[in-house]
């Protein structure tokens, strides 16, 4: 719920979420995501990340894995398709006579 007693979804995109440049910000998309030494599925797992912010060293999106550094400070390589950008699209609904309507829709900044 947003300050203004809506519904914003992605849920994230109401959150605080400090330290981390908008632009630069990915969403981990799942659980026990890991964040791998090297950008391949065999690169040794360095730890594994459930839905936190890591913030991504230069977007590559046609890349299998992007670069990334956790919350924490380390740094390795997640899958790409485990990711979302912090400031993607999203949706905002408000209820108004007793109905949710949508308020906005917005593809991404």
């Amino acid at each position: 719920v947003n300050k203004q007693g809506g519904l914003t979804i992605p849920w994230h995109f109401e959150q605080n979420i400090r330290g981390v440049d908008p632009m630069m910000g990915m969403i981990v998309t799942d659980e026990n995501v890991p964040l791998r030494q090297s950008p391949d599925d065999s690169g040794e797992m360095l730890q594994a990340i459930s839905w936190d912010v890591v913030e991504i060293k230069g977007l590559r999106p046609d890349e299998a894995y992007q670069e990334v550094s956790a919350s924490d400070g380390t740094q390795g390589f997640i899958a790409t398709d485990q990711l979302r950008s912090l400031i993607d699209y999203r949706l905002t609904a408000m209820r108004r006579n007793g109905r949710w309507s949508i308020v906005s829709f917005v593809s991404g900044d």
